[in-house]
């Protein structure tokens, strides 16, 4: 292919750059009346962006790249940090990218080209702050659609490509320290007995519950007695079941460490036989690190004389959260025309969290104490083999292919609320027949896929004219399966029943002895409640694709892709007391989805492209599944809607593209993206407005332009040419239409119940702009470089436009979140080659972040300034 010549001519012309630097240091070294130094002109970020963009511009459709380098450059820990710094891109509770103001759900994310599946129980694309920088190479987000990409593609889809096999010795270490400056306060603290790597098997569900809710299924006393016929039999079921927790609370307060990380990397080839290389690269990282937030939730009920705060809560939040990633690639080169590789990935991510609500609690008519407990453990691991093939003896036939298997998990045992209010004068354990004072939640993901890829692609050259045919399949599945467990403890008794002996007052630790957990004082039992469901998906797909460059001037690219596309869930509930497999929610769909590119070089430096495509977003698994889960990166309750259909997308682009010998660039695009039956999260009836599921709207478009450049300041004179300006800016607008009526699923009901344009239900703005869009996003960075190559320093700052975050019913304006200004400072310091030493300062301006409905403040989050540093040395 000419694509595939031109990064082989940018490889070759780096190469023989290479030997005549190396050429002229020898000689330098030799004789140094000939030569005494040589200097390098480009600056260390141009340097590295120069492949990148070349690259970019040999694309046949649109796309941006971020190489290791710019990461680099930016100070950002993990792909999703980083990806905030592309055109277009922002980052929603940073774990989630919008791609041009379009939520996570029109986006897809692949690692090295396979997808990967989802730790996270609300989400169908992996939280990208799994990714730390230290094993990327580059990051590519495509914004305009080709058939050889899944067909679900909305505002762009991410590829996450791996550091690969290196091309000499190499070794590293890297290690940094770090502080936030909230952490000077006192936190708190969870003694869980976790470990060193973040684990925590103490919180485990114990063997004995798991074995009695296998055994008799809802661990409730009057359930029991009825079932089993035997009441003392019951209680003998139910007191051994309690007595099998730690029903310790162990919270205390803690002054916090500093963050600390570690790492290496060790790779090399070697030459094992005529024309045959091996290869390997093993990296390894470790993150340990302590943050307190300061948060504020303000609660909101709609009244005849306008909107009312309910509720009103200071939270403090302390967090430790513990990284752990591996990354082993082998290699195997059969002389120059087939290829072996193999990734092996293992990403582990804990998050230790306790938070104190204190304040109005509109749920208990009180001001309570709130104490919760979460221990979150994440885990990614990837296996892929892949190969890459050339037949000269065929015409040059290309063929690779990638077969992927990874399985996501996530674990939340032992999540725990602990309620104290006012009774007596004294804070004490929730002591009336409704409130429970202590809620546990033990609750487990699963997530497995496998994809198989191959492609062919086959040059033809003819006198005025480059011709690539390319044609292949992709076939993948997955399974997911979740499940929760819930217990609650209350009292027997009223506090009016009471006398001021036996009310529950005090320590929770103090309080729950075994004698009392087991007194008729105190009443334990599971929840009739479930989170459960099992749920797969299949997906067959071919495509064919063309891409030709005629006259040196025209390219024109496109092609066909064909997908068969089935899905299916299933809910539990429960029957006689057990659990039982619901009316499972199956959809299944076939689709043709065209797209064609086209780009007209109008010299060495400018191009012009234009593009179409017709693209898929499809309800995830769990969308489908009548089940109400957590939300972890809000907390808020999300119910899920089996009347969910398929949102389709009609996608235009246009974008002129510059670019300079010395690196400095500047691109402008505009974009229209038309969509129907677009998937939107709205607010469900009831009195708490944090309950959310999801419906179609009847339409929705979004359109915008957006402008990019990196510029060396050399005009301003002497000494400005080692400063550069680099940034991009995307305008944007949207609009969304609710139908006049649409249905959500009741779990009371256990049935879809309508909702029309005259019910209070009914959401507040049914014309509006989409969730999660900014109308604008500004990213800009100011770099240096010094001249001698040994100092480089960059302000990277970001801002988005406010956005809604959910939408409203009953009058209840939308949920908005404002806008945050994040400006950081990165120096790096090169003592030698080998070593670097780099400083980051994040948050400049210590923003917070901040939540509103009708310009009163909902919620906002106080995360403070960090700074940290680090020393890497390298063979």
């Amino acid at each position: 292919m000419f694509s595939n010549k031109k990064l082989l001519t940018n490889k070759v012309s780096a190469a023989v750059l290479l030997a005549l630097a190396s050429t002229a240091v020898n000689a330098a070294e030799s004789d140094d009346e000939l030569m005494e130094e040589v200097v390098a002109t480009a600056s260390r970020l141009q340097g590295s962006a120069a492949a990148v963009i070349e690259e970019r511009k040999s694309q046949a459709f649109v796309a941006d790249l971020l190489g290791s380098e710019q990461i680099s450059r930016t100070g950002d820990s993990d792909a999703a940090s980083a990806l905030k710094r592309v055109t277009g891109l922002t980052l929603v509770g940073g774990k989630f990218i919008y791609v041009r103001g379009l939520g996570e759900r029109y986006s897809s994310t692949t690692l090295n080209g396979a997808n990967v599946p989802s730790p996270d129980p609300t989400r169908k694309v992996v939280p990208l702050d799994m990714f730390p920088s230290g094993i990327i190479e580059n990051l590519s987000v495509q914004k305009s659609y080709s058939p050889d990409m899944a067909g679900e593609f909305g505002g762009g889809a991410i590829d996450i490509r791996t550091k690969s096999i290196p091309s000499e010795f190499v070794f590293k270490l890297n290690f940094g320290l770090g502080y936030n400056s909230e952490n000077s306060d006192d936190g708190l603290s969870y003694d869980g007995g976790s470990s060193f790597l973040g684990e925590d098997k103490s919180r485990a569900l114990p063997e004995t519950v798991r074995r009695n809710v296998e055994q008799y299924g809802v661990i409730n006393e009057s359930i029991l007695a009825s079932t089993l016929g035997d009441a003392d039999k019951a209680a003998q079921i139910v007191d051994e079941t309690v007595l099998a927790f730690d029903n310790s609370n162990h919270i205390q307060p803690e002054s916090l460490d500093p963050d600390f990380g570690f790492g290496f990397a060790v790779g090399n080839r070697f030459d094992i036989g005529e024309d045959t290389v091996f290869g390997f690269l093993l990296a390894s990282e470790y993150d340990n690190s302590w943050s307190n937030s300061k948060e504020r939730k303000v609660r909101f009920d709609t009244a005849d004389v306008g909107i009312n705060a309910i509720e009103d809560k200071k939270i403090l939040s302390t967090e430790h959260e513990v990284e752990l990633s591996n990354i082993l690639n082998l290699g195997l080169e059969l002389g120059k025309d087939h290829k072996f590789e193999t990734t092996t990935i293992f990403l582990r991510n804990t998050r230790d969290k306790v938070d104190l609500e204190q304040g109005d609690d509109f749920d208990y008519d009180a001001n309570a104490d709130v104490y919760g407990i979460l221990y979150e453990q994440r885990e990614l691991i990837t296996n892929q083999i892949r190969g890459m093939h050339n037949f000269p003896s065929l015409m040059n036939l290309g063929v690779d292919w990638q077969f992927s298997k990874s399985k996501a998990t996530r674990n939340a045992p032992d999540e725990r609320e602990i309620v104290y209010l006012p009774l007596q004068g004294e804070m004490a354990l929730a002591t009336d027949s409704v409130t429970p004072s202590l809620t546990r939640f033990f609750s487990e993901l699963e997530d497995k896929a496998e994809t198989f890829q191959w492609n062919a692609t086959l040059p033809i050259y003819l006198d005025s004219a480059e011709i690539e045919l390319k044609a292949g399949a992709d076939f993948s599945k997955k399974w997911r399966t979740s499940n929760g467990l819930f217990f609650q403890y209350l009292s027997k008794f009223t506090p009016a029943e009471t006398g001021e002996s036996n009310y529950l007052a005090g320590n929770i630790d103090e309080v729950y002895t075994d004698e009392v957990l087991t007194s008729d004082s105190t009443k334990f039992q599971q929840l009739l409640r479930v989170d459960d469901y099992i749920a797969a998906r299949m997906l067959d797909a071919y495509y064919g694709q063309f891409d030709i460059f005629f006259n040196d001037k025209y390219r024109l690219s496109g092609g066909v892709r064909y997908e068969d596309w089935r899905q299916a869930v299933v809910p539990i509930g429960f029957e006689d007391n057990k659990k039982k497999a619901l009316q499972p929610t199956a959809i299944s769909e076939e689709e043709f989805l065209p797209a064609l590119s086209f780009t007209y070089i109008m010299s060495d430096e400018q191009q012009v492209r234009l593009g179409y495509g017709k693209t898929l977003v499809r309800p995830d698994l769990k969308e489908l599944s009548p089940v109400r889960y957590l939300d972890p990166l809000t907390d808020n309750p999300v119910f899920g809607n089996p009347d969910l259909k398929v949102t389709e997308i009609q996608n235009f682009d246009i974008r002129w593209e510059y670019y300079t010998p010395t690196s400095d660039n500047l691109s402008v695009a505009v974009f229209y993206k038309d969509l129907t039956a677009p998937i939107e999260n709205v607010q469900l009836p009831g009195a708490d407005e944090s309950n959310v599921s999801f419906i179609n709207a009847q339409s929705g478009e979004i359109y915008g332009t957006e402008i990019e450049w990196m510029k060396s300041l050399d005009f301003m004179g002497d000494g400005f040419d080692r400063f550069f300006f680099s940034g991009n800016i995307t305008l944007s607008d949207s609009e969304i239409v609710i139908p006049d009526q649409y249905s959500y699923f009741s779990l009371a009901n256990q049935a879809l119940l309508p909702i029309t344009k005259d019910d209070n239900a009914y959401v507040t703005n049914p014309t509006r702009k989409m969730t999660g869009h900014s109308e604008y996003v500004v990213n800009l960075q100011l770099g240096f470089d010094s001249y001698d190559g040994e100092h480089t320093a960059s302000l990277v700052y970001n801002r988005f436009a406010e956005r809604i975050m959910s939408a409203g019913i009953d009058r209840m304006p939308d949920l908005i979140e404002s806008p945050f200004d994040s400006l950081d400072a990165v120096y790096t310091y090169y003592p030698t080659f080998e070593t670097k030493l780099t400083f980051k300062v994040k948050n400049l301006m210590g923003d917070s972040q901040e939540f509103t409905r009708n310009g009163e403040v909902a919620e906002a989050v106080e995360t403070g300034r960090s700074i940290s540093m680090s020393f890497s040395w390298e063979l």
